[in-house]
């Protein structure tokens, strides 16, 4: 498959339109999925970044869904998608300067008002998950293309690969209705 392929997938033209929904245009800002089967079609595999991270990441290529993940000991409950007012602290993955904030955006916001992921295009440096993590928020992202049932495997794929790889137990805290 080539780049054009990618953008055309159905599943990524339905994170695309959510993106225009919010008024970001998403050749500028391009939605994970998209970047992450991008990037691994130009390299033939997917960065390494560590076990959790590659677990997620791998899970996310398969399924067509955008996964995140955020260290639990460093965010504070609770966590809430939610549309940005513009109000709220930004500092994006390997930046050590806060970014703006723009407000009608979306984002997962903890309770002290912190954005953990603008969109679904730019996660926190705060929250990131590095190798000390031990306890870990794991977002599944779909959209209207992905059916509950598929979104319900995602969940246990995701959590057998993670659990796997990496120890330790997982819980599904909340899902979608449907």
């Amino acid at each position: 498959a080539d780049p054009g392929a990618v953008r055309s997938a159905a599943e990524v033209v339905r994170f695309q339109d959510l993106l225009r929904k919010a008024g970001v245009n998403p050749r500028r800002e391009q939605p994970s999925l998209e970047r992450l089967l991008t990037l691994a079609l130009k390299r033939g595999d997917l960065p390494a970044v560590n076990s959790l991270v590659d677990a997620y990441n791998l899970v996310s290529v398969r399924s067509f869904c955008s996964l995140g993940a955020h260290d639990l000991d460093r965010i504070a409950l609770p966590v809430a998608l939610r549309l940005l007012t513009g109000r709220e602290s930004f500092t994006p993955l390997g930046r050590d300067a806060p970014a703006a904030v723009v407000p009608g955006e979306y984002g997962y916001v903890d309770a002290r008002d912190r954005v953990l992921c603008r969109l679904d295009v730019l996660q926190a440096d705060f929250s990131k998950v590095t190798t000390d993590a031990t306890n870990v928020l794991l977002i599944v992202e779909g959209t209207a293309e992905h059916p509950p049932e598929a979104l319900r495997q995602v969940f246990a794929d995701v959590a057998e690969l993670v659990t796997r790889h990496c120890g330790g137990t997982a819980e599904v805290v909340a899902f979608p209705p449907g």
